[in-house]
């Protein structure tokens, strides 16, 4: 496994423009979330608090696993998953909802 001295300093800078969208979409569901015209405002807020959490467990993880890159793999790709079932889930869920209850009644 190739690493350095100062192995941290790339891995900060690697997640850097990472954290700042996370930051940015943070500040733009909140100030969405109650905006009426918007009907799923509440969807892509819960959306991206979600990301942002599974994004620091992640980040997090990357730090602890890093000499253990199997157990990395596994944890990382296991985060990325459920983030992306759960957002899914999340956004998709009262419009199919909504759609099954319109074309059955």
């Amino acid at each position: 496994m190739c690493s350095s001295r100062n192995d941290t300093l790339p891995l900060i800078l690697a997640f850097a423009d990472k954290i700042i969208l996370v930051l940015l979409g943070l500040f733009f569901s909140f100030e969405i979330r109650e905006a009426p015209p918007l009907g799923d405002s509440r969807q892509v807020a819960i959306s991206i608090y979600n990301i942002t959490i599974f994004g620091t467990c992640g980040l997090i993880l990357t730090i602890l696993l890093e000499r253990t890159p199997i157990n990395l793999f596994v944890f990382c790709s296991t985060l990325v998953v459920c983030c992306t079932t759960i957002k899914l889930i999340v956004l998709f869920l009262p419009l199919v909802r909504k759609l099954h209850l319109n074309f059955y009644f």
